[in-house]
This record gives structure tokens, sequence and C-alpha cells, in this order.
């Protein structure tokens, strides 16, 4: 146990999360009603397999990235995003 946090899963899965489906914005959101306090809004998913194939050769540049964070799952930080729990600065190349 790493103290940072309480143990929910004997396995936990590294993994980047690209797009988030649940918090996509639809085009007539400010036409639609505000979801009550604590309501979800159901997570649409789609086939991007024909967006990869299209951009399959498509050079979309590099980035640097300075750490990563470990967040809390369920949770929200003063920005909005997942709270971050601990951070690890990279080396700089």
């Amino acid at each position: 146990m790493s103290g940072l946090m309480q143990k929910e899963y004997e396995r936990v899965k590294l993994h980047a999360t690209v797009m988030n489906t649940l918090f996509r914005k639809e085009p007539s959101d400010s036409e639609s009603p505000r979801l009550a306090r604590g309501q979800r809004k159901t997570r649409e998913s789609f086939d991007a397999r024909s967006v990869l194939k299209h951009f399959k050769d498509y050079e979309f540049g590099s980035l640097t990235i300075p750490n990563i964070h470990l967040s809390q799952r369920f949770s929200t930080g003063q920005d909005l995003y997942y709270q971050c729990v601990a951070m690890a600065a990279l080396p700089k190349s």
C-alpha cells in the first residue's frame, strides 16, 4: 500500500483517456435542461476505427509531457478535472 489513497482494487489498468465522451457537449446543450445534482449523463460510445483509419498517416506533432498525475476516481478538483492525489515530474529531454 502506497498510502496515497484507499485501496479499491487488486489490479489497476494504466491508461490514458484521449476523448472522454462522458463530458461531451451536445450542440443543443444550451436548450436542454440541466441534470439534477448527482445525476449523470449517459455514456455514449462510438466506434473510432474510421477516424483512426482516416488519420493513420497524419502527423499531429509532438508534445512534451512535464509530469504525470495520479488521480482519484469519482472526484473533482478546483479545476473541475479529477482530483490529483500525487504528481511525478518527468525528466526533461
